[in-house]
Order: structure tokens, then sequence, then C-alpha cells
């Protein structure tokens, strides 16, 4: 399974690594949004400077941003 969270600057795409890490980021994303810098935990050099992991051209785009927001509203998140 693929991890993603987007940026909240720039709305850059960034992999998560790690399940346990991507639920943590989403279960606070509206307290505590998610910036590219914040992926130096497990990327050091990461910036929001860098292109993003996944572009609109990407075969599975859709799909992993409908699994994004399919995740947020199973929790009760209003978007």
């Amino acid at each position: 399974m693929v991890f993603v969270v987007q940026c909240s600057k720039f709305f850059k795409w960034r992999y998560i690594p790690i399940e346990e890490r991507y639920e943590k980021i989403r279960e606070h994303l509206l307290e505590c949004p998610f910036y590219c810098e914040d992926a130096r935990e497990w990327r050091p050099s990461i910036s929001c400077d860098d292109i993003p992991d996944i572009t609109q051209k990407e075969k599975n785009y859709g799909h992993l941003i409908s699994l994004v927001f399919l995740s947020l509203l199973r929790d009760g998140n209003e978007l």
C-alpha cells in the first residue's frame, strides 16, 4: 500500500514510508498541518522546493488521492 500526504503550504504530495507515521499525520492533520519539511524525519534534505513525489500525470494519481480523502472522511473530518 502507498501512503501519501499533501503539503499544506505548496500542495505537493509526499510519500510517507511507514503506515503508522501516515496514520499519525492523518489523525492530527487539521490541528497540525503537514509541510514538506516534516518529511525530513525520513528524507533529511527534502524541502518544498523539491518536485512532488506524485503528480497528476501519474497513472494512479486519481486513485491515490481518492484513498486519501476517503480515509479523512472515514474519521469524520469535513472537507
